[in-house]
């Protein structure tokens, strides 16, 4: 996986947590203390996100860190058995 499949797929990952809440970029922007548009070019994996903004949104969506990774998990383990 490159890098730009990596930060789309880690994107697609918060916005899917996000929907799941039924939250707003707006509502989870303003709970991180980010600007939406950052949001949203981070959930197009347009943006190449710090591990202190993961943190703040993995808070804002009241999950742990490790779930916004979990499309890597599986990707690893399938190439792994391959």
């Amino acid at each position: 996986m490159n890098k730009a499949e990596f930060l789309k797929q880690l994107g697609e990952s918060i916005a899917k947590q996000r929907l799941k809440l039924k939250l707003s970029q707006t509502e989870v922007a303003n709970r991180c203390e980010i600007e939406r548009g950052n949001l949203t070019r981070i959930e197009k994996g347009k943006s190449n996100v710090t591990a202190e903004t993961l943190l703040k949104i993995s808070e804002a969506l009241d999950i742990p860190v490790s779930k916004l990774f979990s499309f890597h998990a599986k990707t690893f383990k399938k190439n792994k058995s391959t």
